[in-house]
């Protein structure tokens, strides 16, 4: 087995070991929300979200486009193959 892939399967693995990280990337699988829309989505605080998308974005999950929107919409990241279909169908 490639050492590479075991590693970036354990990363992945830790993203989803939260379950507002979870809750979040559901959230998103449906359409574009902003952070009030996730916290209302989700039932988490906004600091929590707000935390939680900084981490999934550090893993490149979710991508924050460049818009002159406020707030901006925050969507998965379309190009990430570890994210076919929702974890939470």
């Amino acid at each position: 087995m490639n050492e590479e892939l075991v590693y970036d399967l354990a990363d992945l693995f830790k993203i989803f070991s939260d379950s507002t990280r979870v809750k979040v990337l559901c959230s998103l699988f449906e359409k574009e929300l902003n952070v009030t829309e996730i916290t209302a989505a989700t039932g988490v605080s906004q600091t929590a979200v707000s935390h939680q998308l900084r981490i999934l974005k550090q893993n490149h999950l979710v991508k924050y486009p460049i818009t002159s929107r406020i707030p901006p919409q925050i969507t998965l990241k379309a190009n990430s193959p570890l994210l076919t279909s929702p974890p939470c169908s």
